[in-house]
């Protein structure tokens, strides 16, 4: 982060939280933490392999996130939804008094009959699937925020989705949706790896940007809830 962009998320967001990246290499040298593939935080966590590496990773972040937003206690949770794999779920939870760690996120989200048949959804809905099934596995002794919604639309946000989620979710007041905004071009290329550059420039980047920007989206989910 750049000192304005701190200062911007300081003065106009009341829910700061560690979004913890253990997947995703990056070009931040001052910021030491190792990357891991999905599959090896799985397989850690299937084997009960305990990793220093891994550890460290999750640690560092906290202290630098705690530091640059000059935060005495964090809210937490992932890339990729790292934070609901047993392995680091369970470094987390060790972690909750030392860094003061209150809140975190944990995955309730219905899959629909019909998302079965779009064929585009087909890896949203087994990582939903996956998800539970590790959330099994969880302590759950750090408080959940509210109720999340936005992994079986992934990437592919769109008002017709989030109102066709809200319809069939009683408790409206507590629901957080999730948008994938951020987007990249071809100059800043050699800062991601290939799978994430093409996710990131995708033209849906550019479409949710615009979808979290409209003042009718606002509107129209102020008046449903």
């Amino acid at each position: 982060f750049t000192k304005k962009e701190i200062n911007f998320l300081k003065n106009k967001s009341n829910n700061i939280r560690l979004h913890l990246n253990l997947t995703e290499k990056t070009h931040y040298s001052h910021i030491n933490f190792k990357t891991f593939s999905y599959q090896e935080l799985v397989l850690m966590s299937l084997l009960g392999y305990k990793s220093e590496d891994l550890v460290k990773s999750i640690e560092n972040q906290i202290i630098y996130f705690k530091k640059i937003f000059n935060l005495n206690r964090i809210k937490i949770d992932g890339h990729q939804h790292v934070h609901l794999v047993p392995c680091v779920n369970q470094i987390i939870e060790n972690l909750k008094y030392k860094h003061k760690i209150y809140e975190t996120r944990y995955i309730e989200e219905k899959i629909f009959i019909s998302d079965l048949f779009k064929i585009s959804k087909i890896t949203s809905i087994f990582k939903n699937l996956l998800l539970k099934f590790f959330s099994l596995f969880l302590k759950k002794n750090i408080k959940s925020s509210s109720h999340f919604y936005g992994i079986v639309n992934t990437g592919e946000q769109n008002e017709k989705e989030i109102f066709k989620y809200l319809k069939n979710y009683k408790n409206k007041q507590n629901i957080e949706i999730l948008f994938h905004p951020g987007s990249t071009n071809i100059k800043e290329r050699k800062y991601f790896d290939k799978k994430f550059f093409n996710y990131y420039n995708s033209v849906n980047r550019r479409k949710e940007f615009k979808l979290c920007k409209s003042v009718n989206l606002k509107t129209k989910i102020d008046l449903y809830v």
